[in-house]
């Protein structure tokens, strides 16, 4: 996931000082330039364009009185824009009740007297890069705590459920490259969902998914548990907070772009497109043609109803000129027989692990995790592991 924050508080902090009055911006700017790298606009339409094109600013400086846009309408704007921006005043003595009112409607860190000297705007504009910088460390210490929720739950998922989280961290490699294709936002979202879109198996008796996974027929209980496990992976997915959209794409994974499959209440467009990409990549990762082109060209002749025809021509131009960054494993399938000393993490597993009495430690057709390579570690040391192992 890229943080929009990802360096800020690296970077030189910016201030953006917007006032209708021209000698006053000249003054506060040969007078700050040493201590602040400082962008000045004589009215509410150039601070925006400044904001857009030179941003992000620590603090943004309005005068409250200016033609066109006011300050207050500029910088509850700013609020909605940046929301982490921190916003600074001016205001004369006669319209102190309108800086109250700003106080209550944009959120303004500290509203200053207008004429204010540099020196008092000097320590105001170091105390708001203090607060902005907070802000950020801030959303960085969330967003680190959120990564490593994420990646905690699928080292948890790849213990539980192998078979499931091999596929899904292979359709990973797969989002990227559709995504940018495809030009879709926030793609940090869409990879998160197809790294755990199958949590929800961990719920699903192991005999009910070796059965689903191998193809065989399900009777009406099974069918049930397997229907029922989108939204138990959306419902799990979205007790963490900020994971609301990868909670909605997870729900409608299964749903068809006709409007059939699961949950059925949604055709089309109105699909999340995350859902559109996974529902075809995963299909795509089952199927045994041996290059991912093939395979993708044989599950949509197959049903070409139920995948996004935008989703589909973009997997299509991908595969077929090899899209730069996929793995090995996803392009050609060459399987060899190797020890486990050969064997690495991010290699594809072609038939099941066993240990010496002939239980199942690994399933095929999964990407083999750090988690696993731990698991199969210790196996080896008890000298149980029965090799060699089937890998592409």
């Amino acid at each position: 996931m890229t943080s929009r924050h990802q360096g800020l508080t690296r970077l030189p902090a910016k201030i953006l000082c917007v006032d209708d009055d021209a000698d006053l911006l000249d003054t506060y700017q040969s007078a700050l330039k040493a201590q602040f790298a400082i962008d000045v606009a004589q009215n509410a339409d150039e601070g925006l364009r400044c904001l857009t094109m030179r941003g992000p600013y620590a603090v943004v400086i309005s005068d409250l009185n200016m033609p066109g846009m006011d300050g207050l309408e500029f910088l509850s704007l700013i609020q909605r824009i940046a929301p982490d921006t921190v916003r600074i005043m001016l205001t004369s003595s006669t319209e102190r009740n309108a800086a109250s009112l700003a106080v209550n409607h944009a959120t303004i860190f500290r509203f200053l007297p207008k004429p204010c000297s540099p020196n008092i705007l000097a320590v105001a504009l170091s105390e708001g890069i203090r607060h902005y910088q907070l802000i950020i460390a801030e959303h960085e210490l969330l967003e680190k705590t959120l990564m490593g929720t994420i990646s905690l739950l699928s080292d948890i998922l790849s213990l539980n459920n192998e078979a499931s989280y091999g596929q899904s961290e292979s359709s990973q490699q797969l989002v990227r490259s559709l995504c940018r294709t495809l030009k879709v936002e926030r793609i940090w979202e869409i990879e998160v969902a197809a790294l755990l879109s199958h949590i929800g198996m961990s719920t699903v008796p192991p005999l009910v998914a070796a059965k689903a996974a191998a193809g065989r027929p399900l009777n009406a209980v099974e069918s049930d548990i397997m229907t029922h496990v989108p939204e138990i992976g959306s419902m799990l997915i979205s007790k963490i907070p900020r994971l609301e959209e990868v909670a909605r794409i997870i729900l409608y994974q299964y749903e068809n772009f006709d409007g059939s499959g699961i949950p059925g209440d949604l055709s089309g467009t109105d699909i999340p497109i995350g859902s559109r990409i996974i529902r075809l990549l995963n299909d795509v990762q089952r199927d045994p043609a041996p290059t991912v082109l093939e395979r993708c060209l044989a599950v949509t002749q197959r049903n070409p109803s139920i995948y996004d025809p935008a989703v589909v021509d973009a997997a299509l131009v991908n595969f077929a000129s090899g899209t730069e960054g996929m793995s090995p494993s996803l392009t050609r399938r060459q399987v060899r027989q190797i020890g486990f000393s050969e064997l690495r993490a991010g290699q594809m597993l072609r038939s099941r692990i066993f240990i010496q009495d002939g239980t199942v430690v690994a399933a095929a057709n999964q990407v083999v995790s750090s988690p696993l390579m731990e698991r199969l570690c210790n196996y080896s040391k008890l000298g149980i592991l029965v090799e060699p192992i089937s890998v592409e």
